[in-house]
């Protein structure tokens, strides 16, 4: 265990002296490959469209720069615009609903929580390469219950993402058409929000788990952030289980399992980082001012001292 407190001690420090130079590198890796995940995604609907020079590697390097030096809220802006403008140049109608519907989503949720958008983007992309379980309790540790709305995001994007096929699919004879095509792919719109279960289903399990991972991060038990972390992803595999058997969705208990697994792992060696308790050093104060008198339970991080080397100044 002294390894290992000693292992991530040197991590830290080595962590914190290259921190400004590595955040930005992370971020912009993300980002060319949200960028590339999305062209993969729309060139399979609007392939020989003027727009698909946005997919080329110099413009998805140009973007991923830029989002990398500006706020979280203008990477999901620069992503709705990408996608709203290339389904508008295969049918203006789908965009036009594309655009309502990421509108709402980013006037209603996301404007509420900027410093957290980058969540939602973060959810959609560990859905599109199927490890999603990670995210509700890493984002309950590290974020707590606010981040409930930005995964709700993330998951609704995703999910609808899948309708967009059937959405390009209704088509009219011409500009006159173009009411009744509205109204058609409103109503096709809503009734794929409606009945689809795995979205539903996933949005309810990850706001659950969410709220059970913090608030049992919150108790005071011996390594308490553990037993949060085991205690959520018990709580997501029984409710994707009981779920899966009363909405019956489509979502396979086997992916559910395993990633549950993975998203324990991950979350207990992000903790381990983040910081270890030395619940043999706990320390109770008491002390009062005017209005209150306050017990105080501290338990404090584990530090593993500098080792002590003796130094000579040679004159």
């Amino acid at each position: 265990m002294v390894k290992l407190l000693d292992l991530r001690a040197k991590f830290i420090d080595y962590y914190k002296k290259i921190e400004f130079f590595l955040l930005p590198l992370i971020k912009f890796i993300f980002a060319f490959i949200v960028f590339t995940f999305l062209d993969s995604f729309l060139d399979q609907f609007d392939k020989g469209t003027t727009l698909t020079v946005i997919s080329s590697f110099p413009v998805k390097l140009l973007l991923s720069v830029i989002v990398t030096f500006v706020p979280d809220i203008w990477f999901t802006m620069i992503i709705m615009l990408i996608s709203v403008a290339r389904i508008t140049m295969v049918s203006i109608e789908a965009g036009f609903i594309v655009f309502v519907v990421l509108l709402i989503l980013y006037l209603m949720f996301l404007t509420m929580f900027r410093d957290k958008a980058l969540m939602a983007i973060i959810t959609g992309f560990f859905l599109s390469i199927h490890i999603p379980y990670v995210v509700p309790i890493i984002a309950a540790l590290f974020i707590g219950p606010v981040a409930i709305v930005p995964v709700a995001v993330g998951v609704m994007v995703y999910y609808l993402s899948g309708s967009l096929e059937g959405l390009l699919a209704i088509k009219g004879e011409g500009m006159t058409d173009m009411p009744f095509v509205l109204l058609e792919m409103y109503k096709f719109f809503m009734g794929e929000i409606v009945s689809n279960r795995a979205m539903l289903l996933t949005i309810f399990v990850f706001a659950v788990v969410i709220l059970a991972t913090y608030y049992v991060s919150r108790l005071e038990f011996e390594q308490v952030h553990y037993i949060a972390i085991g205690f959520g992803g018990f709580i997501m595999l029984f409710s994707f289980i009981i779920g899966n058997l009363v909405l019956k969705s489509n979502i396979s208990l086997l992916g559910v399992f395993l990633g549950t697994v993975l998203a324990i792992a991950v979350a207990v060696v992000a903790q381990f980082m983040r910081f270890s308790l030395d619940y043999k050093k706990i320390e109770k104060h008491q002390f009062e001012d005017d209005d209150y008198y306050y017990y105080v339970k501290a338990v404090p991080k584990i530090k593993i001292p500098e080792a002590n080397v003796e130094r000579k100044i040679i004159e």
